[in-house]
């Protein structure tokens, strides 16, 4: 058995337990010291955007000690069968989750609560949906075994070169990942999580059988009827203790100062007076027909997508971008009707709710800048017209250092990835998971030629935590394997669309090219990060956004804070 990495992109890419037939025994571990370690450092990542989030009772102060501390180890029996059917129970026979390809029932996290069939999620450890692996990881095979009688293809994941700015999750933050990769199917029969030198997580499958006679019985995959006259009372008792009442209190508290503040920040232009392509080009607009086409791409194109992205790419290009604020208001109403009943004082119809849709018309518009870019890890961004909604005219990272640019000041960090839009644009990737592709076709824009895609979310990927947009469509470049397009939708409307116009393939850039030096007029300072260092105003969903996490950790002073923070911004700089 012999194969090669396009191959092993391609296999996991369409490895499809949905249509699979087996029964097996999942074994798994997780190191407590490991997961609170990981905890702190994904809690960093949210201080980092949001700043202190002081405590309010809601969680205990846990730490790894010898009473908590301890290999944590458990076996479950798997049932799988075509027609995205799966039961997963203990060694007694104890139900933990259940779907019957229509709707799915995670009896512990849901307290017997049925929910739409989005797949068995993290029940399964991220072993039958490998997608994953693309979306994250730079792949390297490093050999091949057998494993539980079945032909396995060891691989090691690194993190990819273009690292992209995830919600939620933690696979960007683990040092590496180690895979047994079943070469029929394409899904894992084992995997090692690590992060900083530690096995964080180990999850295998033993005893494999295929097409097992239970899986031919439709009663084993039977959903449970709900307990008499549940309702929700269940959740809603979960929720009356005094941290939720007290997390209540901060949320009402935190959205009237919100939407006290979004009410009177300054007013913003949404079209600029030489703006001559205000509107979102009318392409954008998608025809019922053109969704409803189904073509999907062939394994060429998903090992374009995949890159890995080379590190001698360079090239400049033009950067335009335009938001549709009444859609992305659209689109935080869906965010706000899914939060739990403590949010709901924070994004309730009456403080910052009404002050959001008065607000929405300021924003959006169409936005250009310039670009630079040197693959992995080189980029330079001059914003040129438009509301960036940031206060510094540039930003450039050299691969050790990010610089940006102010009127009086030239703030300089550590390295920093490239802003969440632009790394969508360079590493596609993140379609191969959590996003059907549901259509490709050649394409030619503006000389370049390409491919155009079609995608909508589907729910099952394990990197598709915080993504609510609902399909996408995107044109690769068929040379360089990044987007020339990408446009997101909420619904059938589009609500962001971004793209590179006059680009051109260019070699020979140095470290110096990425980096900005004040002038003489311009003062040296350090960059810290943190909300309130040199990041901007956020966009008014995001402030919300903000707002929301405040209130959740009781910060109701930081709100009160921000609140006349928002009061002084201004402008960052003469609008043209």
């Amino acid at each position: 058995m012999r194969i090669s990495l396009p191959d092993l992109v391609a296999l996991l890419y369409r490895a499809d337990w949905t249509r699979l037939s087996l029964s097996a025994t999942l074994t798994w571990s997780r190191d407590p010291a490991v997961d609170w370690q990981l905890t702190q450092r994904k809690l960093a990542e949210v201080r980092q955007v949001f700043g202190p989030l002081p405590r309010v009772g809601l969680l205990p102060d846990w730490q790894p000690d010898d009473a908590n501390g301890g290999l944590q180890q458990g076996e479950q029996q798997v049932l799988l069968a075509p027609g995205g059917r799966y039961r997963i129970e203990t060694d007694d026979g104890h139900l933990v989750s259940v779907g019957d390809g229509a709707q799915s029932w995670p009896v512990e996290a849901a307290h017997g609560g049925r929910l739409p069939a989005v797949g068995p999620g993290g029940s399964f450890f991220g072993l039958v949906a490998p997608q994953w692996l693309l979306a994250c990881y730079e792949l390297t095979i490093t050999g091949e075994q057998l494993a539980v009688g079945r032909p396995a293809i060891r691989v090691l994941a690194t993190q990819r070169a273009v690292p992209q700015r995830r919600r939620g999750g933690e696979f960007h933050l683990l040092d590496r990942v180690e895979v047994l990769v079943d070469a029929e199917f394409g899904i894992l029969l084992g995997s090692e999580l690590t992060f900083e030198g530690r096995a964080w997580k180990t999850a295998g499958l033993r005893d494999l059988i295929t097409d097992p006679a239970q899986a031919a019985e439709p009663g084993r995959f039977a959903l449970p009827g709900p307990p008499p006259d549940a309702g929700d009372e269940p959740a809603a008792a979960a929720r009356t203790g005094l941290g939720w009442q007290v997390a209540g209190a901060a949320a009402g508290a935190a959205g009237s100062a919100m939407g006290f503040a979004i009410r009177h920040a300054p007013r913003r232009q949404a079209v600029w007076p030489s703006d001559d392509e205000p509107a979102m080009p009318r392409d954008a607009e998608l025809s019922a027909a053109e969704w409803a086409f189904r073509q999907p791409p062939g394994d060429t194109l998903v090992k374009l997508l995949y890159g890995p992205v080379r590190p001698a790419l360079g090239f400049t290009a033009e950067l335009h971008q335009w938001v549709d604020g009444e859609v992305m208001l659209e689109r935080a109403n869906t965010v706000r009707m899914t939060l739990p009943s403590p949010l709901e004082g924070i994004f309730g119809p009456d403080a910052l709710w009404e002050a959001v849709g008065e607000r929405m018309g300021d924003y959006g518009g169409h936005r250009v800048a310039r670009l630079r870019v040197r693959a992995p890890d080189r980029y330079r961004v001059d914003y040129l017209s438009g509301d960036w909604d940031k206060r510094y005219t540039s930003i450039a990272c050299d691969g050790e250092h990010t610089s940006k640019l102010f009127t009086d000041r030239v703030a300089t960090g550590p390295a920093t990835p490239p802003e969440p839009d632009l790394a969508a644009l360079l590493d596609p990737a993140w379609l191969l998971s959590g996003w059907r592709l549901l259509s490709s076709s050649p394409v030619t824009v503006r000389g370049r030629a390409g491919f155009r895609l079609l995608a909508e979310v589907t729910g099952t990927g394990e990197d598709n935590t915080g993504n609510s947009f609902a399909a996408a469509e995107a044109i690769a470049d068929a040379e360089l394997g990044i987007l020339l397009r990408q446009t997101a939708y909420v619904g059938e409307h589009p609500a962001v669309r971004t793209e590179l116009r006059q680009l051109i393939v260019r070699d020979g850039d140095t470290a110096e090219d990425f980096r900005i030096e004040p002038t003489p007029r311009q003062r040296a300072v350090a960059d810290s990060g943190g909300p309130l260092g040199d990041r901007n105003l956020p966009l008014v969903v995001e402030t919300a956004g903000t707002a929301a996490g405040l209130a959740v950790a009781g910060a109701v002073a930081g709100a009160v804070a921000l609140t006349g923070w928002l009061g002084k911004h201004r402008p960052r700089r003469d609008q043209p």
